[in-house]
């Protein structure tokens, strides 16, 4: 994954991602042609939760409390790690 396309991915998620109290954390991962972005794995930092966007870029984190949180992001060659 190209440095542009690890930076669209990120922006990408971070206008998908919402987060209310005690519910759902969940996001999209695309690539720069707009495809989702398959077996990525995403972790939920300081929380240590993991999980992995499915065939349609989605992946989501239940129970999760309102607050300040890192994705750290893997996927290929690929890594991103964001606040």
């Amino acid at each position: 994954m190209t440095i542009f396309t690890r930076m669209l991915v990120l922006l990408t998620l971070l206008a998908s991602a919402s987060v209310r109290a005690n519910e759902t954390l969940q996001g999209l991962l695309t690539d720069v042609t707009g495809n989702p972005v398959e077996g990525a794995r995403v972790t939920l930092e300081p929380l240590g939760l993991s999980t992995r966007s499915n065939e349609a870029g989605e992946f989501s984190f239940a129970n999760v409390e309102a607050g300040d949180y890192i994705l750290d992001i893997e996927h290929g060659y690929g890594h991103i790690n964001e606040n």
